[in-house]
């Protein structure tokens, strides 16, 4: 997955001014729009780069002044 990811960034970097152009001046979609969904778009892909998965509580180590 991580050799994936660098390619896939500069792919939709070189596409991006092309879907710019699609969708913006042939199909005629509001620059508003087209903004919300870059932006969401972006949030998504942050939050799923940076989401950690989380411990359970179980797996944690216990102090030693709580053994007991």
């Amino acid at each position: 997955m991580r050799r994936i990811l660098p390619g896939l960034f500069y792919t939709t970097a070189v596409l991006y001014p092309v879907l710019m152009f699609y969708f913006l001046v042939i199909r005629k979609i509001p620059v508003r729009l087209f903004s919300l969904i870059v932006i969401a778009i972006a949030a998504v892909w942050f939050i799923s780069l940076t989401a950690k998965k989380k411990r359970s509580v179980s797996s944690l180590p216990v102090p030693c002044c709580w053994a007991g």
